[in-house]
């Protein structure tokens, strides 16, 4: 049984499957996230993970079900794994499905993106990380019956996650339907909308922005037909909801914020439970929201330098930009323009004077637009990826200068991360606050002063 299945769109800045809003990540943002979320021992950060897949993933297969000829839960189901496949999750093995809903069923997975990014992290987990992908077919068993579904992982010692050769998701019934499988409430439907015009690129016009939009929509970013598995510029990619991201993002944020109001005394925890904190030395001063927004940052600046930093070293770059770049300031406007590909909005470089400030503006930024969608207008800021990758790619380029390609290593990442006069971000606009733009700037020398 083959299908096939929508093609992703375009609009600038935008990427849409199946009407959902989907961006480009690799590995190591998804792994680190993940980290993030699951790391507070207060905070249900297994719960958060699936509810968001959930969310999203039934969101869009209910609407695609509806639109589509599938007339049996088994036809539905195989769209639902040819989807996950495109998108680079991994490979599922559904098994023949009944026509009528089944007390429990078995998903096998062979093959799984979160499970190769979990194996990336040190140490062993206490639990197996497959946690998106039990979402995904929790979600799809019940668009696909349409009836509720919930379920955990069989055999945890033996999968993927845990160094074994298959992940079995044993799914059951749900005792009622869940609120996250009864449709998403929009706080702005029209969050897209409110979006002005995007101004030209005004900058080093040499660098050939359409020419490397249109190289980048070449690139064949889709599963592997056998794994499921996008292998790209040295990492795994995924095309991957925007929105989950956002919910498991915010969500976190919330809920971090919440617990160390109900308990005070869990700050002098969380530097063992966050390693990454003894980075920041003076970290003790930042209080709940402020707290995550730092580490969600961090998720930002490990994506900057392995994705940015893998596509800067990549053929492609060697190829297609390097004959379009004179001098160190070029590789900037260059790796601008691919992330202009991504999903993440139309990024647009304000100011740049070499080796000292960066001032980025973001239109349409996806982490503003779900949370315009989610929560409705913010109090503070909250492009935590634009915040990271920008200050990323001052450090990548005039820190530890990539130009001499080094290894983008664990090394190199702290040295170029957390060593010396490093660069960071602040921003200073956000959409998510009504702004018409979002915008960060970015210097030595400075943390944010939240």
């Amino acid at each position: 049984m083959s299908f096939a299945l929508p093609q992703k769109t375009r609009s600038p800045g935008q990427i849409f499957l199946g009407g959902e809003p989907m961006v480009i990540h690799c590995n190591h943002y998804n792994r680190f996230l993940q980290m993030v979320v699951e790391g507070c021992q207060s905070i249900d950060g297994l719960g958060l993970q699936l509810e968001a897949a959930q969310e999203v993933v039934y969101r869009q297969l209910s609407g695609q079900f509806a639109a589509l000829s599938l007339d049996t839960a088994q036809q539905r189901m195989h769209w639902a794994a040819e989807q996950y496949a495109y998108c680079g999750f991994g490979h599922l093995n559904i098994g023949n499905l009944p026509d009528n809903p089944p007390a429990e069923w078995i998903v096998r997975e062979d093959h799984s993106h979160y499970a190769n990014a979990l194996l990336l992290n040190r140490g062993s987990r206490n639990f197996p990380g497959e946690l998106f992908d039990l979402g995904y077919c929790a979600a799809s068993l019940t668009a696909s019956y349409d009836f509720p579904y919930q379920g955990d992982i069989a055999l945890p010692n033996n999968a993927l996650s845990a160094g074994g050769t298959q992940t079995l998701f044993h799914l059951r019934q749900a005792p009622e339907h869940r609120e996250f499988f009864c449709g998403f409430t929009r706080q702005m439907h029209d969050a897209h909308a409110l979006q002005p015009d995007i101004p030209p690129k005004s900058c080093a016009q040499h660098i050939d922005e359409q020419q490397i939009l249109e190289e980048m929509s070449h690139l064949s970013i889709q599963g592997n037909p056998e794994s499921g598995l996008i292998d790209a510029f040295g990492v795994q990619l995924t095309l991957h909801y925007a929105d989950y991201y956002n919910l498991l993002s915010f969500r976190f944020e919330k809920a971090l914020k919440h617990a160390l109001q109900a308990s005070p005394f869990l700050i002098r925890t969380l530097a063992a439970e966050y390693p990454v904190l003894e980075e920041y030395k003076d970290f003790g001063h930042l209080q709940g929201d402020f707290l995550a927004r730092t580490l969600l940052t961090e998720a930002g600046h490990v994506c900057g330098f392995r994705t940015m930093g893998g596509i800067m070293m990549s053929a492609l770059w060697k190829e297609k930009i390097m004959p379009m770049i004179r001098d160190q300031s070029d590789w900037i406007h260059g790796i601008v323009a691919v992330i202009n590909s991504l999903g993440w909005g139309v990024w647009r470089v304000i100011e740049l004077i070499p080796g000292q400030r960066l001032i980025l503006r973001a239109w349409k930024p996806y982490e503003s637009l779900g949370y315009l969608r989610a929560f409705g207008i913010s109090d503070t800021p909250v492009d935590y990826l634009l915040a990271g990758v920008a200050s990323a790619l001052m450090n990548l380029i005039f820190h530890v200068n990539i130009t001499n390609k080094p290894i983008l290593d664990d090394t190199l990442y702290e040295q170029a991360m957390h060593e010396g006069d490093h660069f960071w971000a602040k921003q200073s606009a956000c959409v998510a606050q009504g702004h018409p733009y979002s915008e960060v700037i970015v210097e030595r020398g400075i943390l944010r002063d939240w």
